[in-house]
Order: C-alpha cells, then structure tokens, then sequence
C-alpha cells in the first residue's frame, strides 16, 4: 500500500520495530480517516492528499508510546514533526486563499458552481440546483478554476491545465 510505505518513512527515526510501526500505521490510518477535517476536505478537494495528515497522526501516536514508555523522543522525530506541520500550514494557507478568491470571480455560473462545489456539492447536486446538465456544471467548474488560475494571487501556486488558458467570461 502506497500510504503504508510514505508514513512508515516518517516512523523509522523512532526506533521501534517492524511489528510496533505497522500497529502506528493502521492507527493513523483508521484515526486520519475518521478525522472529520480530513474528510471535510477530501470531500471539497478530491486531490488534498492526505498523506501528511496520516504522518502527522503516526508521529504523534509514536510520540506518545515513547512518552508512556518512560522514553525520550528524538531529535529526529521532532525535525519530521516540524515539517509535516509547516507543510500542512501551507496547504491550509492556499486553501483559504482559493476560498477568499471565489467571489472574486467575473463569470456568475462560474462563482456560483466553485461556491457551491466548496461546500461540498457534487456535480448533480448542483446540477439540479441550479437546472442545468452535469456537462455544463463540469465546463463551469473548469472556466472557474482557470479564473482562479490567472489571479495574480493564486497564479504562483496553483498548477495550469493548459498552457493558454481561454478568457472566462460574464454568464457562461
């Protein structure tokens, strides 16, 4: 399992063995997804990866069998602690920034399906909100997101889908 392995690495300045790493693992992973944050955000953003979530979980178990055992943690694990967390802050940081920038959005369709989508609607739902097909909805989140993309405060860390974005325009 591909997140096995990523969180196993955050785990091996710990010392434990093989056996005590796998338990920290399936812990973080079963706590990481009944985490009402991470779920709230998979469900906004299907591509937040929730990785560095699970680690930070993991290390914080880890560290607290240390601590239970009598032990001191070490240097190491804090280093991965700090950097699991400065990465997480980053990646809260751009999502308010998106959410911020939303309404700044020319196109009304546009705003209006990314508004929605960031509560957590579904392309059919906001279909049939807004009556109109699952194509449009998905070509307006599309025109929505590019929007967004050419924002001078999101440019720099969102990722272009294409290398010449097309103008988003009022009503479409």
């Amino acid at each position: 399992m591909r997140y096995r392995d990523k969180i196993l690495r955050a785990l091996r300045c710990f010392g434990f063995d093989d056996q005590q790493n796998d338990e920290l693992v399936q812990e973080a992973l079963i706590r990481a997804m009944r985490s009402p944050k991470l779920v709230e955000r998979l469900q906004h953003d299907p591509t937040v990866d929730p990785v560095p979530y699970m680690k930070r979980i993991a290390v914080n178990l880890a560290k607290s069998r240390l601590r239970q055992a009598g032990k001191e943690v070490p240097v190491g694990a804090e280093a991965e602690l700090a950097t699991l967390e400065r990465h997480l802050r980053e990646e809260e940081d751009m999502w308010e920034l998106v959410l911020r920038n939303i309404p700044r959005i020319s196109a009304d369709q546009c705003r209006t399906v990314l508004s929605l989508q960031s509560q957590g609607w579904d392309d059919s739902q906001i279909s049939g909100e807004l009556g109109r097909p699952t194509g449009q909805i998905q070509v307006q989140r599309h025109r929505g997101v590019r929007a967004l993309q050419q924002m001078p405060e999101i440019s720099p860390h969102l990722p272009r889908t294409h290398d010449d974005p097309e103008a988003v325009t009022d009503g479409e």
